[in-house]
């Protein structure tokens, strides 16, 4: 600067920077370089596919039918806690691990339907109804679950194409505990009735104490079902613990026992399935059926059509919208984020929350229902060695392969069993004790220091 500036403080410092005019002639001509490189990062499987290897599919098969296994009773399970039909559970399931590989930042991930997710549709679809009443309000809870998905889908796809996924890290850890405990206690409860053949007793609608209430007084009512119910959640029980510690006794079985393990959901339904089809098979009226089954399951994608877009529909679907895209977003990204610090890879939320929104548009389309990340799948296929995210498509062929070939044996399974399989799926995401103390420990240290 000149002399003149030095020595008059009015002046101020004169170098120009650039011009607002040529900053937007810059941006406009590196926009298709930065349009590119944004569009690439919405694919990170261009990161790792080229170096995909032999070692890596051998991982990723094992882990992929380990989890495709596991998720078919559990998707059906799931459905049921909605309310609507088995063969939308597997919908969610095929869509959601087949499209997530391509947009994965963790190769743990295994999306489709969930046991949190839900209760909060089946709490959700009464509402939604509720708005306008059955008369005047006469969608099915298919086209609901449909239309809830497609929505969830666009507005979590637009937070992760925006980037937003950072504000999920303001959410404490004790409250998504928290939310998830109650939602495993409301589950089981919930189930009750089914296990034990009850039936009259209203489980979407009511509270959970009002549930229990209603499910002793319906007790003298209880039906058959109990007997394949309290077996088959007794077995999964005395299978699981029993593999636990077979596997710490005996180092060198550990993985017979592991994979014992975790197909006691797949073995459970194909016992009492046989079971239920040797009692049944010769009883032509349903009406004299012993117990509840879960009958007819239409074979193949049969569901495939455009969401319903009804603006009386939408409309009503929008009030209770954001719970749902809030507990999805929150119960995915916590799983990925605690899987990437357990093995040692960067997650990077935004993007998770675009694999979502992708699975949720296109899957409302093919009938699938909300989907999000499942703790306790995930975990079976972080355990079971699972190398990259092309794992979940191994586990979508083993669920289309379900839905073309199985379904005249779905017709048989036994609701008991189901009930079982979700009560015994569920109590694993329920807090530990050590967790719950470790909260009041923290509480306590709080409050004496205030």
């Amino acid at each position: 600067m000149s002399n003149d500036t030095n020595n008059n403080p009015n002046l101020l410092y004169t170098e120009k920077g650039p011009s607002l005019k040529s900053q937007f002639n810059d941006f406009f001509k590196q926009f298709p370089h930065h349009s590119l490189e944004y569009t690439k990062s919405i694919f990170p499987i261009r990161n790792w596919i080229g170096r995909y290897n032999l070692t890596w599919l051998y991982g990723d098969l094992i882990a992929g039918f380990t989890v495709g296994a596991v998720v078919i009773p559990q998707a059906m399970g799931f459905a049921n806690i909605v309310g609507i039909p088995v063969e939308y559970g597997l919908y969610s399931s095929f869509v959601g691990m087949t499209l997530y590989c391509l947009f994965a930042t963790s190769k743990d991930m295994t999306i489709g339907p969930t046991a949190v997710m839900s209760i909060i549709l089946a709490q959700t679809i009464p509402r939604v109804k509720a708005d306008y009443g059955d008369t005047d309000f006469p969608y099915l809870s298919t086209d609901i679950t449909t239309t809830i998905c497609f929505f969830s889908g666009i507005i979590s796809l637009a937070i992760g194409l925006f980037r937003l996924g950072w504000l999920f890290n303001f959410i404490p850890g004790p409250v998504i505990a928290g939310y998830i405990s109650a939602s495993v206690i409301t589950i089981s409860i919930g189930q009750l009735p089914n296990l034990f053949g009850i039936t009259g007793v209203e489980t979407r609608l009511n509270p959970p104490y009002r549930i229990l209430i209603d499910f002793c007084a319906g007790l003298p009512r209880t039906k058959s079902d109990v007997a394949i119910g309290l077996i088959s959640l007794a077995f999964l029980y005395a299978v699981k613990y029993g593999c636990a510690y077979g596997e710490k006794r005996s180092t060198k079985y550990k993985k017979v026992f592991f994979f014992c393990g975790i197909l006691r959901y797949i073995i459970c339904i194909i016992v009492t399935t046989f079971i239920s089809w040797l009692i049944l098979r010769n009883i032509t009226d349903e009406k004299l059926f012993p117990f509840r089954v879960v009958k007819k399951v239409p074979r193949g994608l049969n569901h495939v059509k455009v969401p319903n877009f009804e603006p009386q529909l939408v409309n009503a679907v929008f009030k209770s919208i954001h719970i749902i895209v809030l507990i999805s977003l929150l119960e995915h990204i916590s799983i990925a984020k605690s899987f990437g610090r357990i093995n040692d890879y960067k997650v990077q939320p935004s993007q998770e929350i675009i694999a979502i929104g992708i699975t949720n548009v296109i899957g409302s389309f093919l009938g699938a229902i909300t989907a999000t990340g499942s703790f306790s799948r995930s975990a079976l296929k972080s355990r079971a060695g699972v190398r990259t995210p092309l794992s979940g498509v191994s586990s979508a062929t083993l669920v289309i392969l379900a839905l073309y070939v199985l379904t005249p044996a779905f017709f048989y399974i036994p609701q008991a069993a189901l009930s079982a399989v979700i009560i015994q799926a569920v109590m694993v995401l329920l807090s530990r004790p050590s967790y719950i103390r470790t909260l009041y420990y923290v509480e306590c240290k709080y409050k004496i220091s205030i």
